[in-house]
């Protein structure tokens, strides 16, 4: 099918809507239909058009920047909004959006692209790897005593939304610059995660507790309702975010959210793997995992730039055949070398092309995959993902990609 592929504008906003409700199965209220034209960054929104000039898809993107393992933070595409009309698919609609947008990225100087996906077997075949995961868990809060007591003073806070909103991005973006996989936020996304009708913190009756040392600045905040749909005093915790901007800050807040009074249970989809309140509890068993879900997904559009920006967790020497198969100028052979600094410790990296016999042959998502640390580059040759020509390259791939925590996002978009 022959399309028109062009950048939308606040004048294509209610064909927009349509599509983006067709797409994803829900009819917008006005509330929604205004918060989506407010939050659009339209110079990066592509559509696409048949030829009787029909907006027949959609593909967007935030202007984002992500923190790598070592603490670098790069500009990226936050790719979102992506969508087919139902009467339009499999007639190569998407595959072309994909194909513009990712050459809008490169344009634009990002190395890299991000998006949380609605499915997860679109984005593999245009070079997308699960970069991050995140759990579900659930607390019985008649076990929740902490083996050890928060250290220091701290001063805790219920704040009104007009409030949240002037502080929490402040203490989100410190929070986001040390953990790697962490996104940054537009600013227009605030208003959203603190209105009672979105749901992004659950709608209705939710709180937000503030938490600071006394006599400073907020340096944590905790989103929460409570469900009452069961007997006073069964009543159950619902989180929404926990950010702060150090590990003490964070193990105030959930003492905070485990002492809620009337409930006897907690609830919380978004928690980090290696979340450090499950070893903070005297009893482990007190903390349960109820499932677990892929989050960010990350492709290299530029990888030498993006293998230059990383930090690593060890020296090496390695040689990487990278196969992009939907973008083949992303392709090649590099060498990617980490020597050490004077104090000892894993230096930049070096990356440049080469010729040499490859250690490690993959596609883009697998790259996409282990880039953040989120999982070793053996477990992936276990699984027949990644080709190598030896153990001894696997360990070394192994400890340079390592990060020091594990990644975690908690932005969807």
């Amino acid at each position: 099918m022959d399309l028109t592929i062009r950048t939308l504008d606040p004048s294509d906003a209610d064909a927009f809507i349509e599509l983006d409700d067709a797409a994803f199965s829900v009819r917008s209220d006005l509330s929604r239909r205004a918060a989506t034209a407010v939050t659009t960054e339209w110079p990066r929104l592509l559509g696409a058009f048949d030829p009787d000039g029909v907006l027949c898809g959609a593909a967007g993107a935030f202007s984002q920047t992500l923190t790598l393992p070592g603490g670098a933070r790069v500009p990226v595409a936050g790719v979102t909004a992506v969508g087919v009309l139902p009467t339009h698919r499999r007639r190569g609609v998407l595959r072309t959006l994909m194909a513009h947008q990712l050459d809008d990225v490169a344009d634009r100087g990002e190395p890299i692209a991000v998006l949380t996906a609605s499915e997860a077997t679109i984005y593999g075949r245009f070079g997308y790897g699960v970069a991050t995961r995140q759990m579900s868990v659930h607390l019985d809060l008649d076990h929740a005593a902490y083996a050890v007591d928060v250290p220091g003073e701290w001063a805790l806070r219920l704040v009104d939304d007009a409030e949240a909103i002037q502080v929490a991005p402040a203490v989100f973006d410190a929070h986001v610059a040390s953990c790697p996989g962490g996104l940054t936020r537009p600013d227009s996304f605030w208003p959203a995660v603190f209105s009672p009708t979105e749901s992004w913190v659950g709608g209705g009756e939710h709180f937000t507790v503030l938490i600071s040392r006394p006599g400073e600045v907020a340096c944590g905040y905790a989103v929460y309702r409570v469900a009452r749909d069961t007997p006073i005093g069964h009543w159950k915790t619902v989180v929404s975010e926990v950010v702060a901007a150090d590990d003490d800050a964070e193990a105030a807040l959930w003492r905070y959210l485990l002492d809620v009074d009337l409930t006897s249970s907690l609830e919380f989809r978004g928690a980090p793997i290696d979340a450090r309140v499950r070893w903070r509890l005297a009893d482990p068993r007190a903390y349960r995992s109820t499932g677990e879900r892929d989050f960010l997904w990350l492709r290299a559009v530029d990888p030498v730039a993006a293998l230059r920006a990383r930090g690593y967790d060890a020296p090496g020497r390695l040689v990487i055949e990278l196969h992009d198969a939907f973008r083949p100028v992303a392709s090649g052979r590099f060498l990617l070398e980490v020597g050490t600094d004077a104090a000892g410790r894993p230096s930049e990296a070096s990356v440049t092309g080469t010729g040499a016999e490859p250690d490690l042959v993959m596609g883009a998502p697998e790259l996409g995959a282990v880039y953040l640390g989120g999982v070793r580059p053996s477990t992936l040759a276990a699984a027949g993902r990644i080709e190598t020509s030896s153990t001894d390259a696997l360990a070394v791939a192994d400890r340079m990609f390592r990060a020091e925590r594990l990644p975690y996002c908690s932005t969807e978009f």
